[in-house]
């Protein structure tokens, strides 16, 4: 009995070394959103496959009514009904973890999740949950664009290339601001994977828009451009700016 004790012990041990310390997955750019495959932990220790959206702009987690029933989630005690976007949200108990190419990705920071009766978190997506900043600040990430591919690695396992930036990571909610530069003048911009569009202030955007009349603009959201299917988007104004040098790279329009 003692020694299969000790066998047991060894076996878990070893289980524990092996675990994934990095992963990488192919992606789907779905209306310029970073969409990957995740799977759940059910409670039957078997496995569900969905759709993740890689958000690094929002700090909460998002998830629809399906993946909650899915994973036994349930209400935290103070939970109250809104709507958001034609949807009806409560507040539920988060995951403890989720799988991303056969690595655990852990939750454990984050304690609330926004629950959305819908069929996705968004509209127009396929994502059924996300994997906010406050989960991603403690993963080493690598987004190929080119190759249509994420990695996810402990921290100090991501192999990096190209050049780096020192960047400013805000403390309660993981979100990266980048230096960047603007017709000369310095701004903070936000790494936002998880956006379809590049934002900026209404006040920059103004001062630019009328320093440059000659840059190309619209109004009224069309394409990747649209957020969220709000009707206010409809008189909103988007500005295609010539470049932005954007840590230490300088990015085309």
């Amino acid at each position: 009995m003692k020694s299969a004790f000790i066998s047991l012990i060894l076996a878990v041990a070893a289980a524990a070394q092996t675990a994934p310390q990095a992963a990488t997955v192919p992606v789907t750019l779905d209306h310029n959103r970073i969409i990957i495959d995740v799977y759940l932990p059910l409670p039957d220790g078997s496995q569900k496959r969905v759709r993740g959206w890689v958000d690094t702009g929002n700090a909460d987690v998002w998830l629809n009514e399906r993946v909650a029933k899915l994973m036994a989630l349930q209400p935290t005690p103070d939970s109250k009904e809104t709507e958001i976007l034609g949807a009806k949200v409560r507040t539920f108990r988060a995951p403890k973890e989720i799988v991303v190419g056969g690595m655990k990705i852990s939750f454990a920071d984050v304690k609330e999740a926004k629950m959305v009766a819908a069929d996705s978190i968004a509209p127009g997506s396929s994502a059924e949950i996300n994997l906010p900043s406050t989960v991603l600040r403690n993963y080493d990430l690598i987004m190929d664009y080119v190759d249509r591919e994420l990695t996810v690695a402990a921290p100090g396992q991501a192999k990096f290339t190209g050049k780096s930036a020192k960047v400013f990571v805000n403390p309660p909610n993981g979100m990266i601001q980048v230096p960047a530069k603007i017709e000369g003048h310095r701004y903070q911009l936000t790494l936002d994977l998880g956006a379809s569009f590049s934002m900026l202030m209404g006040d920059v955007f103004e001062t630019l828009a009328k320093d440059n009349p000659t840059w190309s603009r619209n109004t009224g959201a069309v394409g990747t451009e649209l957020f969220w299917g709000m009707q206010e988007e409809a008189t909103q104004h988007a500005l295609r700016v010539p470049s932005i040098e954007y840590g230490p790279v300088t990015l085309p329009q």
